[in-house]
């Protein structure tokens, strides 16, 4: 009688945990910069407004990342080669200049 005493209580206490983890609040979202940059490509202007503008976000958000001019190349390689959208830039509808990014008119 004991040895069936004894299972029972491991039972109860593994039946507890499970109860514990199914009623665990789930995680936010956490904001994805990603997503932002390129938001900021697609809007276009001089590095330094895209940069302060994505700066801004990220203390928003309490993100440790700083960005810089780096940031968006990096974006833009991502996209186009590694993800292999060639047409990225086109699609947004600008292009990369050394000041900024500038808005493109689409040829209809």
């Amino acid at each position: 009688m004991k040895a069936n005493s004894k299972n029972t209580s491991k039972k109860s206490k593994k039946s507890s945990k499970k109860a514990q983890a199914k009623t665990t609040p789930k995680k936010e979202k956490r904001p994805q910069l990603s997503k932002k940059i390129d938001e900021l490509i697609a809007k276009g202007g001089t590095f330094a407004e895209l940069i302060a503008a994505g700066n801004k976000f990220c203390e928003e958000n309490a993100l440790k990342t700083r960005l810089s001019k780096a940031s968006f190349a990096t974006q833009i390689y991502w996209r186009t080669k590694i993800q292999g959208h060639e047409t990225y830039l086109e699609d947004l509808g600008v292009k990369v200049t050394e000041a900024g990014i500038e808005k493109v008119k689409k040829a209809a």
